[in-house]
């Protein structure tokens, strides 16, 4: 019989795999701005979550907010700033943190409406059946002043653990740490979701 067993390092994994990265002044107030207006020239739906077939469906009990699908428009000017900036604030983050092999930020960018009384999003993992299974980081753009705009909706990651960011700032993640948002308590709150991805884990 052939015996094996895993040896573990620990000198060559200096970082917590759980750790969350918080990138201070992404955006400036001016392009978060300019961001919501951009994005709120697409369609809005009900959030959704996954169903036990893959397929978006909504669950009041689970998340309550409302949502706009945004491409990789590159004819728009905020929507490319976007795109440019996370590919490079991600790609920093994960080569000081995490090592994911990278390869692709294939989704649509998630803008996400938290504006009513009560809307939030239980814990949940951003990975799961389908595409989902690809991602590795999860990255959220606060584009709202939590300090003027709105009371609540705090980034929580499992358990107690709140994520401090302001307007501009990018809370970069793994897709597989528990989190949620807060049930709202006044105000609006606007973020912006997106993820990267790379092959299977291995």
């Amino acid at each position: 019989m052939v015996y094996s067993k895993f040896i573990f390092h620990p000198h060559l994994f200096p970082h917590d795999p759980n750790i969350v990265k918080v990138v201070h002044g992404a955006f400036t107030s001016e392009e978060c701005e300019g961001l919501i207006a951009s994005c709120k020239k697409y369609e809005i739906k009900d959030s959704v979550i996954s169903g036990k077939d893959g397929k978006g469906e909504t669950d009041y009990d689970i998340r309550s907010s409302k949502t706009r699908w945004i491409p990789q428009d590159l004819d728009e000017y905020y929507i490319e700033l976007l795109w440019e900036t996370l590919h490079d604030k991600i790609t920093l983050a994960n080569n000081e943190n995490w090592g994911f092999d990278l390869k692709f930020m294939y989704e649509a960018a998630q803008f996400t409406e938290y504006t009513e009384k009560g809307d939030f999003f239980g814990f949940h993992m951003d990975i799961g059946r389908g595409q989902m299974c690809l991602r590795k980081i999860s990255a959220v753009v606060m584009l709202s002043n939590p300090e003027e705009d709105f009371t609540g909706g705090e980034l929580e990651i499992y358990k107690n653990k709140f994520v401090k960011f302001g307007q501009g700032d990018i809370a970069i993640f793994p897709s597989y740490l528990m989190h949620q948002v807060t049930p709202m308590k006044s105000g609006k709150r606007y973020t912006l979701v997106l993820w990267a991805g790379g092959s299977y884990y291995k």
